[in-house]
């Protein structure tokens, strides 16, 4: 994947769980809502969550 450094710039935002849930943009990984929600409610002190992996050049839109 390849993203332009004005690109970057021109579409940039905070997003909410409910945008990333629901946005029909390109966000990886795909599932990233769910794994930030999850993140958010982890034990600070705890072990690391894991993303897990993804090649987001083989990655079907």
């Amino acid at each position: 994947m390849r993203v332009d450094t004005e690109e970057a710039r021109d579409r940039w935002h905070w997003w909410s769980i409910a945008e990333l849930a629901t946005t029909h943009d390109t966000v990886r990984p795909k599932k990233l809502a769910m794994l930030l929600a999850d993140v958010l409610v982890a034990d600070p002190q705890g072990p690391p969550v894991d993303l897990g992996h993804f090649d987001e050049d083989a990655d079907p839109e």
